[in-house]
């Protein structure tokens, strides 16, 4: 779904050139595109914009752009133990609300994923209690969960939205998201690194043949191939454009016949129960 918004057409056209500076768009011109954030639409123009920076070169206008929506998650310099204590877990919450605001901007650009992100942050949060993940390691999953397809934002609705099988151009420019979303999600200093992987990471395959590195094996890091079972899971049992939901028997089947190929075999064993019992 297009936006009929002038100004966030052009910056998609920036993020996916390589012309970008011929525009010559200045620091000054994003800042003023997307100071005002009280809307999805403009939450979604301050994403295109820090990646538009980004791609420009201009790091110190894509951090402001982000930092500025961050800045009152900053602790006090004097604050005491408990105050600390207190703003950490006010943070988090924070933190993940605005996370929340960004996957329904995002989902409004990406409409076939509708309600994507809420389930697979529900998703992550109860297979992390299964398989005994600590509090640091559930709060990186989660955040990794709401941010994995940010990168998306920069992607052609033409492409998101076709119905049909993509071309081997088409798929090498969906297969840019990982990438692009771990560059916006960088500027975010209160998301952990191990959720920048999740970010990163989430459609590498145990057999090495995913993307964008082909990592294999347990070179994945742990929490991003965690959640890559939740993300291929919400896609097989949802419809989409090109295909209609599964039913959850030949959804067990898939994850059966994937074990040690797509996925790690214990974290299917661990996972397969859960889905039976949702």
């Amino acid at each position: 779904m297009m936006t009929n918004n002038p100004q966030l057409d052009l910056a998609e056209r920036l993020a996916l050139t390589d012309a970008n500076r011929s525009f010559g768009l200045s620091q000054q011109v994003i800042i003023q595109a997307i100071a005002n954030q009280d809307s999805l639409l403009e939450i979604r123009a301050s994403l295109l914009g820090a990646y538009t920076a980004l791609r420009l070169g201009e790091f110190s206008a894509a951090r402001v752009l982000l930092a500025k929506t961050f800045a009152h998650l900053e602790p006090k310099p004097n604050a005491t133990n408990e105050q600390l204590q207190l703003l950490y877990s006010t943070q988090n919450s924070r933190l993940e609300r605005l996370l929340n605001a960004l996957s329904i901007a995002l989902e409004q650009h990406d409409i076939e994923t509708h309600g994507h992100i809420a389930r697979v942050v529900g998703l992550s949060q109860q297979l992390a209690g299964v398989l005994g993940l600590s509090q640091q390691e559930t709060f990186a999953l989660r955040i990794g969960a709401y941010l994995h397809d940010i990168g998306k934002i920069a992607m052609p609705s033409q492409i998101l939205q076709k119905p049909g099988a993509l071309s081997l151009e088409e798929r090498q420019i969906i297969e840019q998201h990982s990438l692009i979303g771990h560059h916006i999600a960088m500027l975010i200093p209160e998301v952990p690194i191990a959720a920048l992987e999740v970010i990163l990471y989430h459609h590498e395959r145990f057999d090495g043949t995913g993307y964008p590195t082909q990592k294999h094996a347990f070179d994945i890091p742990r929490l991003a191939h965690i959640f890559s079972i939740i993300d291929v899971y919400d896609a097989l049992i949802q419809p989409r454009p090109y295909k209609p939901a599964w039913e959850l028997s030949k959804v067990v089947d898939y994850f059966e016949q994937q074990r040690n190929q797509q996925f790690q075999s214990e974290l299917v064993s661990a996972f397969l129960p859960l889905i039976q019992n949702l």
